[in-house]
């Protein structure tokens, strides 16, 4: 089991998802590829374009969030 739920303490109607040690040791794992592969994306934009790629995706994220009731 990668993830477990526990009671939210401040919020008792809720839960919250806890990464297990499992899911830590894995998440240890993969997070720095993660990274790695970002990095490797991302190395042929100036910085001025990832930040607008970043707005981009912010604004896209939101609307659907809004078109699925979320946000």
């Amino acid at each position: 089991m990668l993830v477990k739920r526990e009671p939210n303490s401040s919020d008792g109607r809720s839960h919250r998802l806890v990464l297990t040690a499992s899911g830590e040791r894995l998440h240890g794992q993969i997070a720095p590829l993660a990274l790695e592969y970002e990095a490797q994306l991302l190395a042929g934009l100036d910085p001025r374009e990832v930040e607008t790629l970043e707005r981009q995706l912010r604004r896209l994220e939101q609307a659907a969030g809004r078109s699925a009731g979320v946000m």
